[in-house]
């Protein structure tokens, strides 16, 4: 008997997208306009609770966090005989403290259900506290070569959130330090950013998925900077999959997945500029990070072989 199966996620991640193509789920995003936070969990709430009784899955995959909806998806599990819950846990959900006072509560009613985690460190702090826990890397494939664009300087493309991991100010004067290369910073940059960056850094603001990929693509190199033990970076797996030269933070988890196909820096301006150089600079880098992609990919193919298995059986 074939399941039927949904991942919820209240935002439009391309974790949640691309994990739910892959083992074959309908990808359920609700919206809510609501400005005021609670008014917007509220709503947002009460949106997945409707999608899911209309649907009745037999298997539901959500994102955490936020908290609220793994609430909303133990409920309705609790409304039906039979309901397997998928906890996509990213590193938020351990050592974010907005949300990191409902770790123990959220595995505690995950227990007798399934969690996936992105390194073996989050799965060693999971435990024996829940019945399954897999560790799935973002899907990774061997992107096609980016529509080639106009590129008359080296530049570097700095995927930012502007959140407190994110050493902002130690990259701007790394930029400053390497005038022969522009920077290009994604995202809604704070007016205190701009005022401080130096001629060469660039503002993409929010650009389309199409118009990010030409970027990647065609940068000399990238960056995945995170303060954060146990995070791993949506960057760092963009770039492998691009085969664009990586800088990526000195991080336990970040050397052992990409190891020598990657250039890893501390957070103070004189090694995030060195870091950068050396990865425009390394011929080899790019044919490390192809051989390293095909490994990935083979032992992330045998994760999402054995998911699949479980959900069209419904365990």
């Amino acid at each position: 008997m074939t399941s039927s199966g949904v991942f919820v996620s209240w935002t439009d991640h391309g974790r949640s997208r691309d994990i739910a193509r892959a083992v074959g789920l309908d990808n359920i995003v609700p919206v809510s306009k609501k400005s005021n936070l609670a008014l917007k969990y509220a709503q947002l709430s009460w949106r997945s609770w409707k999608a899911l009784r209309a649907r009745r899955p037999d298997v539901v995959f959500f994102m955490q966090p936020p908290a609220p909806l793994l609430l909303v998806a133990r409920l309705y599990a609790s409304t039906r005989r039979g309901v397997v819950l998928y906890g996509d846990l990213h590193s938020g959900f351990f050592n974010d403290s907005k949300w990191s006072w409902f770790t123990k509560l959220g595995l505690r009613l995950l227990r007798r259900h399934h969690v996936i985690v992105t390194n073996d460190a989050l799965a060693d702090v999971v435990g024996e506290r829940v019945r399954f826990v897999h560790v799935l890397h973002d899907v990774l494939d061997a992107s096609d070569a980016a529509e080639a664009i106009d590129v008359t300087r080296d530049y570097v493309l700095c995927p930012l959130s502007y959140a407190a991991d994110e050493p902002i100010d130690e990259l701007l004067q790394a930029a400053r330090s390497t005038p022969e290369v522009v920077w290009k910073l994604t995202g809604r940059a704070p007016q205190s950013v701009r005022d401080a960056a130096p001629e060469n850094v660039e503002f993409t603001g929010f650009v389309s998925q199409e118009e990010y990929e030409s970027l990647l693509g065609n940068a000399s190199a990238a960056l995945a900077l995170t303060s954060r033990a146990d995070t791993m970076q949506r960057a760092g797996y963009e770039a492998l999959s691009a085969n664009t030269p990586l800088v990526a933070s000195r991080q336990q988890v970040l050397v052992d997945f990409f190891g020598s196909a990657a250039v890893f820096t501390d957070h103070d301006a004189a090694a995030l500029s060195a870091a950068v150089r050396s990865a425009i600079s390394d011929t080899e880098l790019r044919s490390r990070m192809a051989e390293l992609l095909l490994k990935r990919m083979a032992e992330q193919s045998a994760v999402l072989e054995n998911i699949t298995t479980l959900v069209k059986t419904g365990r």
